[in-house]
């Protein structure tokens, strides 16, 4: 589990060393680090918010399905799913995307928790990293240095103690390198928790009161962004709309009490995440609604333009049936020729001569022979 653990932080490792590297302040390179991770993730965000968009717009729809469908789960579950291929939506889609800012959000700690397996040895073998980290430990303690803080926290001692003693430390282990952790004046490693403790104590200083406002502030802008996406992301139904109200206000109290009990860097990165999804969802939702407009509009034009020409058609229809069968009737008596002319054109070979069917009369000798047959013999005289 930890191999994996490790393999999963490995990447965003990488990155969060690139950026300290390119700005030499750990403060900014969490927040540089908060803005390649939006972009990267842009595409699939951005997908997600057409869909639920989209999907949005569709309730009128659904609604009407609901009460045509009555209490037929079935036939209303078949509606519904033959209504998302008519409109090309796809109820899942976006919906796997939507976690990763979890595991992102782990990595990210492992490695503020953990600055020195994590962060400075991350591409060295773990078994050779603990290796490295107990002679670290041993020529700090040899130096007169006190590892303070939580044991889940000492790393980050640790790694101001070579911060401090990076003479001794970098010739025994040449990947180590010294880290500021301080941002704006404000300790990013310090537990606000603890900050807010003193602020109760009658502490009011920069240093205390700064690292206080970081988790206050990101669960304002957590819930100024469930805001903006609830206008549209109206739910199709009362269960719904209850459990999308749960989560605008479950959310922002989450990152508040995250925020105060883990480090500050933490609730810094969770901060730039917020204003830059804020800024992502004005943009997104102003690009979207236009265009979805324009896609409305293209359809209900494309379905009036239907129901005219079906219109037209059903005009047309009963005078081209009429022309139709006019020219069927004179297409059969053309085939079957005229019976009146014919009857009187016709003759018997007893008549014709030649070319000449009159050459010697009309011959009835075939009718009186017929008559001939049935008119009895006249009986014979008696002698």
């Amino acid at each position: 589990m930890l191999i994996l653990l490790r393999i999963i932080m490995w990447p965003f490792s990488q990155l969060l060393n690139i950026l300290f590297t390119l700005t030499g302040s750990y403060g900014l390179a969490i927040i540089l680090f908060a803005v390649v991770i939006k972009l990267v993730m842009l595409y699939p965000s951005a997908k997600s918010k057409r869909n639920a968009m989209h999907m949005s717009r569709m309730n009128p729809k659904l609604q009407e399905i609901k009460k045509r469908c009555g209490k037929d789960q079935q036939k209303y579950a078949m509606e519904v799913q033959k209504l998302y291929q008519e409109e090309h939506v796809n109820p899942m889609g976006g919906c796997l995307w939507s976690f990763l800012p979890l595991p992102i959000l782990i990595a990210l700690y492992g490695i503020i928790r953990r600055p020195v397996i994590n962060f400075m040895l991350i591409n060295m073998p773990r078994g050779k990293a603990l290796e490295q980290l107990e002679v670290i430990r041993e020529t700090l303690t040899g130096a007169g240095f006190q590892i303070t803080g939580q044991q889940a926290y000492e790393e980050i001692s640790i790694a101001r103690g070579i911060t401090e003693h990076l003479d001794l430390i970098q010739p025994i282990v040449p990947q180590v390198f010294p880290i500021d952790f301080h941002f704006l004046g404000l300790d990013l490693t310090a537990i606000p928790w603890n900050s807010f403790m003193n602020l109760t104590s009658g502490e009011f200083s920069w240093s205390v009161l700064g690292l206080v406002m970081i988790p206050i502030v990101s669960g304002v802008l957590n819930l100024l962004l469930s805001v903006l996406s609830m206008r549209t992301s109206v739910p199709a139904d009362d269960a719904m709309k209850s459990q999308q109200t749960m989560m605008t206000v479950m959310m922002p109290l989450m990152s508040v009490y995250i925020g105060f009990i883990l480090p500050a860097s933490l609730g810094v990165y969770w901060i730039s995440m917020s204003v830059f999804s804020i800024i992502q969802e004005l943009i997104l939702q102003k690009y979207y609604g236009a265009k979805l407009d324009r896609e409305e509009a293209e359809r209900e034009e494309a379905a009036r333009q239907d129901r005219l020409r079906r219109m037209e058609e059903a005009k047309n229809r009963p005078h081209v049936q009429s022309s139709n069968t006019s020219r069927e009737k004179q297409k059969r008596l053309a085939q079957q020729g005229n019976p009146q002319k014919k009857k009187k054109n016709s003759t018997t070979e007893a008549g014709r001569i030649g070319d000449r069917p009159y050459a010697r009369g009309r011959s009835f000798g075939s009718h009186y022979d017929e008559l001939d047959d049935e008119t009895p013999a006249p009986a014979e005289e008696e002698k």
